[in-house]
């Protein structure tokens, strides 16, 4: 038996997965890059509590927000980590 929170979860996705696909792919120079945004910001999405409470649209901009917040956190990240000698 599915719980209401991994009931809407689960719609959240359904609902938003291709859109948010769609604008992490124009933001990213590759497809796994997009997918890779997708899935994190789908994950931030599981570790908030539900979003339900929020209008749709609301919920579309919160997703754009965390794709966009996870994109600027990719390019604060060095490319190589330092190595130790």
């Amino acid at each position: 038996m599915q719980k209401q929170g991994e009931r809407s979860d689960s719609l959240l996705y359904e609902r938003y997965a291709a859109t948010i696909l769609a604008y992490a792919r124009s933001l990213t120079s590759s497809w796994q890059d997009a997918e890779d945004l997708t899935l994190g910001v789908f994950l931030t999405a599981l570790e908030h509590d539900n979003l339900s409470w929020l209008s749709p649209k609301q919920q579309l901009v919160w997703l754009r927000r965390v794709v966009h917040n996870k994109l600027i956190d990719s390019y604060r990240r060095p490319a190589h980590p330092p190595t130790i000698p």
